[in-house]
């Protein structure tokens, strides 16, 4: 890094960028329940890691998506981070099941609902 472009405190201040391009839908389901769909993708600079979820009145998360940055942490803060950048990190494309309370039942995939620890076990090492 040039002296030129090292923050006046000496120290890595690069925003960290996160861009969505998100559609959000609903649609109407059997017994009152709706799906809700949300279709697009994140995008930034890449560094650090990062995730993207919803979460419901009730507290329950669904996870949308995850990236892992393959810059390190000698790198990535002092390049990485430096500009504004809209580098793909994941693509959404999901459709949540959603009563009429609008709590959150579960993830369609395939015609069939997934349990929402289901769901997120695909995104945790757990």
């Amino acid at each position: 890094m040039s002296p030129s472009l090292i923050p006046p405190d000496g120290g890595p201040t690069w925003d960290i960028d996160v861009h969505t391009n998100l559609n959000i839908n609903v649609a109407d389901a059997e017994n009152g329940n709706q799906i809700l769909s949300i279709v697009g993708q994140i995008s930034g600079d890449q560094f650090p890691n990062a995730e993207g979820f919803v979460t419901d009145n009730d507290k329950n998360s669904i996870f949308l998506g995850a990236f892992q940055s393959k810059a390190g942490p000698n790198k990535g803060p002092f390049v990485t981070l430096m500009g504004d950048k809209k580098k793909p990190m994941f693509d959404v494309n999901i459709s949540i099941m959603v009563n009429q309370d609008g709590i959150f039942q579960g993830v369609m995939e395939n015609g069939k609902l997934i349990g929402i620890d289901d769901w997120n076990k695909r995104f945790t090492n757990d």
